[in-house]
């Protein structure tokens, strides 16, 4: 795997985009030629040892941020709309495809490592026939999984949008099951015929359906630790390579440091790049709850500030969010809870007071408070009393710091970082290529010979057919006792 030519296809996200560029940059210092595919709506700054290669996107920054702000204020079902996520991404593919520039010099590379929040990855890999790495920038609990043909069981484990506890009750478990079918029809009805139509007017592979060459992955690694998420059966191709924006803290600049030592604690406020499409309503409850706290807080937010902010009520559009959570003074983080701010949280140990907006946060919510690391209110209906009241239960509160400093000390409990153990893992598939050996036997069956469905009709039929002969045998018994009763009887 010496000197490769690697490429890597990341979401348009911000955070998506910062976990490959870790990956990327821990595989360029180990001498390989790593070369990132972005879009032209993203703002990339140049990283040393890293090319981007650009590709015209078929919308513009403020569609997607507007697309994203739709998603926060009406729910998950906007994804699936027309001009939602799953509406807008093949076009994506297209522009992609189309880019004759990109799609010249990306023949040339040896291996691909494809976020699967792009769906265009598995038909780029084919078209170019490179290897495939997939990256899942989560928690592998997704209905989408199964068409990596990894076991999915929903009768004991939470998958994302269902929001339930790692110990669901009976109807918990009917709701997991509804996602789980849900999942799999949108994807098959909605989603794949999109990249179906892609693959047969590209000539790409035509022969092979878009779920097909979504399960040609040789491995996927996902960002996850069971340290912080819930107990799931993985295959031996699919690895677990924890936060990958985890790094360990740098000293705080003058003005932060000098911020943290004239307080009496720290609360740190960060809504990741969602910030904007909380509506000012929402972030004049936050402003209000905030401003009760004895704590300093330091909260980063654009756009629409508040007036008269309390003394103690710090904002900035930036803040070093790793760095001040693994500062001694850090007593609680209000966040979104997305993956990366979830993650970070757990490595530093430091308690929760979830915000989610929409996607997996939702769902990380309820994890958090299942584990026990922090509490949960709905951005929509919180007032400003409920959330101060939350904030200082959660600081109050021992049991909400004890979990979070164990969290902590099982996800620092590792031989290698995430970054390491991703490149690793990447360089074992440039050696060996094809890793057939990791492919278990359900690659080649059909959905209802995966569910056993064909044995389970064919021991049916069995017993029907055993219970029927029994029927007759018994039928025939009686009516031969009964004609030597009637024979006994005239004698």
């Amino acid at each position: 795997s010496d000197g490769a030519k690697i490429v890597g296809y990341p979401m348009m996200g911000g955070s998506q985009y910062i976990g490959m560029k870790r990956i990327a940059q821990e595989l360029a210092a180990r001498g390989h030629e790593v070369t990132l595919l972005v879009s032209s709506i993203q703002k990339i700054k140049p990283t040393e040892g890293i090319t981007h290669a650009v590709y015209q996107a078929p919308v513009d920054k403020n569609y997607m941020e507007q697309m994203v702000s739709h998603v926060i204020q009406n729910g998950v079902k906007e994804i699936f709309s027309k001009t939602g996520l799953l509406g807008v991404m093949p076009s994506f593919c297209e522009a992609t495809l189309n880019s004759t520039d990109i799609i010249d010099l990306m023949k040339e590379f040896d291996i691909m490592i494809s976020d699967t929040s792009m769906p265009c990855g598995p038909v780029l890999a084919e078209y170019l026939n490179i290897t495939r790495v997939d990256y899942c920038p989560g928690s592998p609990r997704i209905p989408l999984l199964y068409q990596y043909h990894a076991p999915t069981f929903p009768s004991y484990v939470p998958l994302l949008l269902a929001g339930n506890p790692a110990r669901m009750n009976f109807l918990q478990r009917v709701k997991n099951t509804l996602v789980y079918l849900a999942g799999q029809t949108m994807m098959r009805l909605v989603m794949f015929p999109k990249y179906d139509n892609i693959k047969q007017r590209y000539n790409i592979n035509p022969e092979l359906s878009f779920s097909e060459s979504l399960g040609r992955a040789e491995m996927v690694l996902f960002l996850a630790d069971h340290a912080l998420d819930y107990p799931f059966p993985l295959l031996p191709g699919h690895k677990l390579i924890g936060g990958i924006n985890i790094e360990p803290a740098r000293p705080l600049s003058p003005e932060f440091q000098h911020i943290v030592n004239k307080s009496d604690g720290v609360i740190v406020v960060s809504f990741g790049s969602n910030f904007a499409a909380i509506a000012d309503k929402e972030v004049d409850v936050l402003a209000r709850a905030f401003g009760r706290l004895k704590e300093t807080v330091i909260w980063r937010q654009k756009g629409y500030i508040p007036a008269n902010l309390s003394p103690n009520i710090k904002t900035v559009e930036w803040l070093p969010q790793n760095d001040l959570l693994a500062n001694e003074k850090t007593r609680v983080f209000v966040s979104h809870l997305g993956q990366n701010s979830l993650y970070e949280a757990g490595y530093h140990g430091i308690p929760l007071v979830g915000v989610p907006l929409f996607g997996d946060q939702p769902d990380n919510a309820v994890l958090v408070e299942d584990k026990g690391l922090g509490l949960a209110v709905d951005i929509h209906t919180v007032t400003a009393d409920k959330l101060y009241r939350t904030i200082r239960r959660v600081i109050d509160e021992p049991r909400f710091k004890e979990n979070a400093a164990r969290i902590s000390r099982l996800m620092q409990d590792r031989r290698r970082s995430p970054t390491e153990e991703a490149a690793d893992w990447i360089e074992y598939t440039l050696r060996h290529k094809r890793l057939t050996h990791l492919r278990p036997a359900s690659v080649h069956l059909t959905w209802y010979q995966y569910f056993l469905l064909d044995v389970i009709l064919f021991m049916g039929a069995v017993l029907l057919s055993v219970a029927m002969v029994i029927r007759l045998v018994f039928k025939l018994v009686c009516s031969c006792c009964r004609r030597k009763q009637t024979k006994t009887k005239t004698q």
